[in-house]
């Protein structure tokens, strides 16, 4: 038997659950395809930072395009029961566990134990040292609180794994290259753009937030990144016209929107500050628009003014 932490989106998880089943798109490939009935497998939530419970493994991998949640694509699978899942009140929180784990020994390269972790579950699924498993094990059915007698076995397994931890069969880390990739259906090119949207979905596993979708800096491809302020070269003697949508923002604020219904002179400093994306004081901008359009209304100066503040810099930066 072995132990092993599998990440999964919060909003997927109670469908996998439903389902018996836990899946994978392709990052994890590798290491679900070691998964055998028996194993145990925690859940591991990241945008909650918390275990949700603990699962057994019914079957080895498999695939199957049938879909477990809506807008998402998991073919690589592996069937699960549950040994303990854990209602949301009881999951166990991040810093009762996750910087105390032997398995980040395996990214020592890393400067910090959050970042290990991070290391660890960017695999989503990886595999777990012993005494890894016995204390998360005996964490998950503490949290339970259920059967003391699963608790007291939990505890029994985890004392006897850290009195003889030399007889510990260390599995090893989930770092090799995945093996090349071989499709199971001919190249769909609409397929493939609308699974590229759909990872767009997916959180950014070091700054948070949603994933960035843009050029990358290769040094192989794209040697000189396109969004540096300075001209490139290989373009100089092309000429280049710039422009912008004039009121942009009226698309993103409504007249109905809270940020316009009540708009004045006496709050339009207060509304606008948040959307000018600058450092630059709001009253000032008001001042030099009503010195400079003395008849223009106060949802007509917001508009220009939050249009210029969100889209105009990087005209003028291209420009000079």
């Amino acid at each position: 038997m072995a132990y092993w932490i599998w990440s999964i989106r919060p909003e997927h998880y109670s469908a996998f659950v439903r389902t018996g089943t836990f899946a994978v798109r392709r990052q994890g490939r590798p290491a679900l395809a070691r998964v055998r009935p028996g194993d145990r497998i925690f859940a591991y939530l990241p945008k909650s930072r918390v275990l949700a419970g603990l699962f057994e493994a019914t079957s080895g991998a498999f695939e199957d395009a049938t879909a477990l949640v809506a807008g998402g694509h998991y073919p690589h699978r592996v069937r699960v029961r549950p040994l303990v899942a854990l209602f949301p009140d009881a999951w166990v929180p991040y810093d009762a566990f996750a910087t105390q784990l032997a398995v980040l020994n395996d990214y020592a390269d890393r400067p910090t134990p959050e970042l290990r972790f991070r290391a660890v579950v960017q695999q989503v699924v990886h595999p777990l040292p012993n005494l890894d498993g016995k204390v998360l094990e005996f964490l998950v059915r503490a949290r339970e609180g259920a059967d003391q007698e699963a608790i007291m076995a939990a505890y029994e397994r985890l004392k006897q794994a850290r009195e003889a931890p030399e007889e510990e069969e260390a599995l090893p880390a989930v770092r090799e290259a995945a093996p090349r990739y071989v499709p199971d259906r001919p190249f769909d090119r609409a397929d493939s753009l609308e699974r590229l949207v759909e990872g767009l979905a997916a959180t950014d596993p070091i700054i948070g937030g949603g994933v960035y979708m843009g050029p990358v800096l290769d040094m192989k491809w794209l040697s000189r990144h396109p969004f540096w302020p300075d001209a490139n070269p290989q373009s100089n003697a092309i000429p280049m016209i710039l422009g912008n949508t004039r009121d942009e923002t009226r698309g993103f604020f409504a007249p109905d929107h809270p940020k316009i219904v009540g708009l004045g002179w006496d709050n339009l400093a207060e509304r606008m500050a948040p959307e000018l994306r600058m450092d630059i004081h709001p009253e000032w901008v008001v001042s030099q628009y009503r010195q400079r359009f003395p008849d223009w209304s106060p949802e007509r100066v917001f508009y220009a003014a939050t249009t210029a503040g969100r889209s105009w810099p990087g005209q003028v930066i291209e420009a000079d």
